[in-house]
C-alpha cells in the first residue's frame, strides 16, 4: 500500500466487487518487523458472510490479510474470488480453523 493515513480507511465500508456492503473497517494489524499493514480488522454486516471463514478478532470482528483487499480513493473492495479459492484450499488442507 503506498504511504497513507490509516485514518483514511477506518470507518470505511468494505465492499465486494458487486458492490454488496460486506462490513467496516474497525482497524489495522502492522508487521512488528516492516511496520507494513499485514491485516485489516473487520466487522462484517451479516452473522453468515463469508468473512466470519477468517479468524476472530475482537467483539464480533474477524482479520482479514491485507492481500484479499483492493483500495481506490473512494472504495474498499473485497477479492471475494480470492477469499473463496483460499478457504477451499485451506479446507481441503484441514485448516477450517484459520
Amino acid at each position: 500500500m503506498p504511504r497513507t493515513l490509516l485514518k483514511k480507511y477506518l470507518s470505511k465500508n468494505l465492499e465486494s466487487v458487486a458492490g454488496v456492503k460486506l462490513g467496516k473497517i474497525l482497524d489495522a494489524v502492522f508487521s512488528k518487523k516492516n511496520g507494513k499493514i499485514i491485516a485489516f480488522i473487520v466487522k462484517p454486516n451479516e452473522s453468515k458472510s463469508l468473512l466470519n471463514k477468517f479468524p476472530p478478532a475482537e467483539g464480533d470482528a474477524v482479520m482479514i490479510p491485507y492481500p484479499f483487499f483492493i483500495f481506490s480513493e473512494i472504495r474498499i473492495l473485497l477479492k471475494e474470488d480470492e477469499v473463496k479459492k483460499f478457504l477451499e484450499i485451506a479446507s481441503e488442507e484441514g485448516l477450517d480453523e484459520l
